[in-house]
């Protein structure tokens, strides 16, 4: 260090006669004197620096005299004169000028004597002395000089919307006050760490921290860090003359650490990519900060008190429609759906959100809807969000990469050849939010990499790297990052793809062995649902048939019906090949899958071959095969065919370990038979069906049966033991947080205080109900709820009131294509028009309602509205035709049993003699119909 020191002195600027005095203090002869009366107080007391402003402040800081706080500064002064790391033998150059000032005056050794010490001639020891006087002198003066106006900072000033981020600032401000010294925040490319940072180096509470300022710098993977430290050492004014000739990096950090002093800074090191670019930047005495960011996830934990280590999460949806119409003003309000999918894709980066939305801000400034609508298209691309460029003249925080796709390519670039084909296997699974565990993942790797330590080691890196995420157990890849691979491809890329996904599909299907395994993990569910459709890709027959057999019920449960068809038609390609059991599993599936499409008909053709095959060829088949054609009968309104085919089902189901297929048929009878009347069968099946899903462990089967047992008590006017069973099913949903089960229950117990005359408590149960399905977005239960709330209204004969509640029930039905509800809601507002007199308006309604569940097998509600259409009829004068169309309804609800037939028909005798006929009979006592 003594080399740096040579020129402190004569790189000084000249200064006038009255600076020449004050210089003098700090002089050679100057400090001769101080240190040749190192030992005598009374001589340093006399001494000029002993009134200096440097001395008087550590005198009222430390309550020392005069001569103890003199000696303690230049101590620290002579401190800071030695070189780094330890002395050779015999001393270097480097170490001449700080033994010979330590030696000859701290010690009293003579010159000569310091000089053989050192092995030099006399008159290098006494240069090498004088040029340590002369740096001592300079750190004096630095240290005595007048602080610069203000705090220092080099920080660049934060720009752009800052969305989302205010948590981490308000944790670093609790890190910071409890003492943490180290923070770093690691996060993907393109995740905000950089603006993150600009925005704690700017706030308040940091420069309460840290009173003296920020020192800012940006690394980047190849940063030229004697450039930093000139920056740094500028800053603290230190000559550029004495920074230019710091021969290192370390011998700069020196200069600048005694610049520094005793200043409470903050230092930020933004964009850092290796931990040998850190060390000769940690120039901050013991009351400063480090603030760092960086892709790696290694890097952060490595540098970082244990828990100043942040990870940046990504956006939330709602903040990120935040920062697009932010940046793209009016566009969310006109384009809502387009923008909410493309802050879904952004996956909740800031940068990738940033360049989505200064490009739809340079397209739509004219107003032009053509240009806006063709840059929204655009962007549904992946590749054409990756290659987007921040415009030029934006300021960047990072070392120069302006899209994602160059952000992505150089967190990759510093992987070796056989991690980046690891992570482009990995790219074949799906994006965040899915998930995937840890044996799928290594799966996945030893398509391309051999042997599963080298797997593991190579998961472990990317996960160390920040490319693959690891949160609570299972591993996720970001959408982005799954993206690049199109942007910039790999030479072995399509090769790799094809090992990664046969290995998959491979795997999944040891893995998922049996549909008892449903419902399956979050984890689990993510590598079968891509298992599944990459054998559909790959027209895969035998794995489709696989994933036939094990997922074709979770695939209906959770709403994936095209793939479980897509699967489906593969997988019959070699139905020949399958033996009677597997191609009876695939018919039955085929009569579902046609039953979804409405194709009620060609389901019961297929369903009753399926059943005449497996009779002959698959006799353990059957009972799954005459479950399914019972629910064809069922959907067809054909009741009482389908209680038979469910007792024929039942009589072949009486082991335990078809437990769960006999609680489907039981619920399927129960729907039929309430359909035909048949209530005590109902009740005893309900009751039998809640028993089976106790003992089986399916609260949610336990809950419906109970509900549904509620239900149908209550029609048969037993309250207390329907209202007993209600609060059963209530209580076991709350149990479980079964909130949509919740909702329905409260609905059902209002449904009895109606009938008790207990409005107001069904009132409270109402709106409770409509607070839980409103929280749900349950589109199911909102609409019961507003028609139970319209037939609350109507038998408190508030006929506006419950006209309003119905014509909302209606808008839910019909906007969310509820189609029953679409049908029973009619009938209710039907009645409520006849109340009011609005005949045309309630012919109408009924007429359609009648329209809407003649096409969709609902003989019940179909009668129903025939009876409304001909109390209409009645209302107009036309007894015939309101006799001709009663006699239809009530032969209806002869046949289905239905409990209403008894009031149709008492008011079909009442029409019969002039002197009783009253067209609107009575208002209806039911509640709102809801399915079993």
């Amino acid at each position: 260090m003594a080399t740096n020191h040579t020129t402190h002195r004569k790189t000084l600027p000249r200064r006038s006669g009255a600076e020449d005095a004050v210089e003098d203090i700090y002089g050679r002869k100057s400090l001769r004197r101080l240190l040749r009366a190192w030992h005598n107080p009374a001589e340093l007391n006399a001494h000029p620096l002993a009134r200096s402003p440097i001395v008087a402040q550590r005198r009222q800081a430390r309550g020392e005299d005069a001569p103890t706080a003199l000696r303690g500064i230049v101590l620290e002064a002579i401190a800071r004169l030695r070189p780094a790391g330890a002395p050779t033998t015999p001393p270097d150059r480097a170490w001449r000028g700080y033994i010979a000032l330590t030696e000859h005056y701290l010690e009293g050794r003579a010159l000569e004597d310091v000089a053989r010490m050192l092995c030099v001639e006399a008159v290098s020891c006494r240069r090498a002395l004088q040029q340590a006087l002369d740096a001592l002198g300079d750190l004096l003066r630095r240290a005595d000089a007048p602080s610069p106006a203000g705090p220092l900072n080099t920080a660049p000033a934060p720009h752009g919307p800052f969305v989302g981020r205010q948590a981490l600032l308000e944790l670093a401000d609790s890190l910071l006050t409890f003492g943490c010294r180290r923070l770093a925040f690691h996060g993907l490319p393109g995740s905000g760490k950089s603006a993150l940072l600009a925005h704690l180096a700017s706030a308040p509470f940091l420069r309460k921290h840290y009173p003296d300022g920020v020192l800012w710098a940006t690394l980047g993977p190849q940063p030229d860090l004697s450039a930093i430290l000139t920056e740094w050492g500028q800053a603290l004014g230190v000559g550029l003359h004495d920074l230019e000739h710091s021969k290192t990096p370390h011998q700069g950090a020196q200069i600048v650490r005694q610049a520094l002093g005793t200043r409470r800074l903050a230092l930020a090191l933004n964009d850092v990519w290796d931990m040998a670019h850190v060390e000769p930047l940690l120039v901050g005495n013991a009351q400063c900060v480090y603030l760092l960011s960086t892709t790696l996830p290694e890097l952060a934990v490595n540098f970082a008190e244990a828990r100043g280590c942040i990870a940046i999460p990504d956006l939330s949806l709602e903040d990120s429609l935040l920062l697009l119409d932010n940046l793209a003003p009016g566009l969310l309000a006109d384009h809502y759906d387009d923008m909410r999918a493309l802050a879904e894709a952004c996956g909740g980066l800031p940068l990738a959100l940033t360049l989505v939305g200064h490009y739809l801000r340079h397209e739509s400034h004219a107003g032009q809807p053509r240009r806006v609508a063709a840059a929204l298209k655009a962007l549904r691309d992946a590749k054409a969000r990756l290659a987007l460029r921040l415009p030029l003249g934006t300021d960047r925080l990072t070392a120069g990469n302006a899209s994602l796709s160059e952000s992505i390519a150089l967190s990759v670039s510093i992987l070796p050849e056989a991690h980046r084909q690891g992570l482009l296997a990995l790219c074949e699974l799906p994006a965040k939010p899915a998930v995937f565990d840890e044996e799928t993942a290594l799966s996945v790797l030893r398509a391309v990499i051999a042997d599963t330590p080298s797997a593991l080691a190579t998961l472990d890196r990317l996960v160390d790297s920040g490319l693959i995420q690891h949160d609570n157990g299972s591993y996720s890849i970001h959408a982005a990052i799954r993206d690049w691979r199109l942007v910039e491809p790999h030479a072995a890329q399509a090769h790799i793809s094809e090992r990664a996904r046969r290995a998959l599909v491979e795997h999944t299907m040891r893995v998922v062995y049996s549909p008892a395994q449903c419902p399956l993990t979050p984890a689990q569910w993510t590598a079968a649902l891509t298992a599944a459709q990459i054998s559909v890709d790959l027209d895969w027959p035998e794995a489709a048939a696989h994933f036939c057999q094990t997922l074709f019920d979770c695939l209906d449960r959770r709403g994936v019906r095209a793939l479980a068809e897509r699967l489906l038609n593969v997988a019959e390609r070699q139905l020949h090949l399958h033996g009677p059991a597997e191609r009876c599993q695939l018919d039955i599936q085929r009569g579902r899958v046609l039953l979804w499409h409405h194709d009620v008909a060609g389901a019961i053709a297929q369903l009753q071959q399926t059943v005449e095959y497996a009779r002959s060829e698959a006799p353990q088949a059957l009972p799954t095969a005459l479950a399914t054609l019972a629910q064809a009968h069922w959907l067809a309104g054909n009741a009482r065919q389908t209680v038979e085919i469910c007792d024929q089902a039942l009589d072949l189901t009486p082991s335990p370990d078809q437990a769960a297929l006999r609680l489907q048929i039981l619920h399927t009878r129960t729907a039929a038979l309430g359909q035909l009347g048949r209530h005590d069968e109902v009740e005893s099946t309900l009751v039998q069906s809640a028993s089976l899903a106790h003992a089986l462990g399916q609260p949610v089967a336990e809950i419906n049966a109970l509900l549904n047992l509620g239900a149908l008590l209550r029609q048969r006017n037993d309250h207390d033991e329907a209202s007993r069973h209600l609060q059963a099913g209530l209580a076991l949903a709350r149990q479980i947080d079964f909130r949509d089960r919740i909702a329905y229950a409260l609905i059902a117990l209002g449904v009895i205080a109606v009938d008790k005359h207990d409005y107001a408590q069904a009132q409270a149960y109402y709106e409770e109900a409509r607070a839980i399905a409103h929280d749900l977005a349950s589109l199911h239960n909102l609409t019961l709820v507003e028609h139970a709330l319209g037939v609350l209204n109507m038998r408190q004969k508030r006929w506006e009131q419950a006209h309003s509640h119905l014509l909302q029930a209606l808008q839910l039905a019909e906007q969310n294509r509820l189609t029953w509800h679409k049908a029973s809601v009619r009938v209710e507002l039907g009645e409520c028009c006849l109340a009011q007199g609005q005949i045309a308006e309630a012919g109408a309604i009924f007429a359609h309602g009648l329209e809407i569940a003649g096409q969709n097998y609902y003989p019940d509600l179909a009668a129903l509205h025939r009876f409304g259409l001909a109390r209409v009829q009645a209302y107009q004068g036309d007894w015939v035709e309101a006799g001709r169309l009663a006699q239809l309804s009530l032969s209806d609800l002869r046949t289905l049993e239905h409990y209403r037939a008894d009031e149709v028909a008492g008011w079909l005798e009442a029409l019969q003699h002039p002197e009783t006929r009253q067209p609107h009979a009575v208002l209806p006592n039911s509640e709102p119909s809801t399915p079993a």
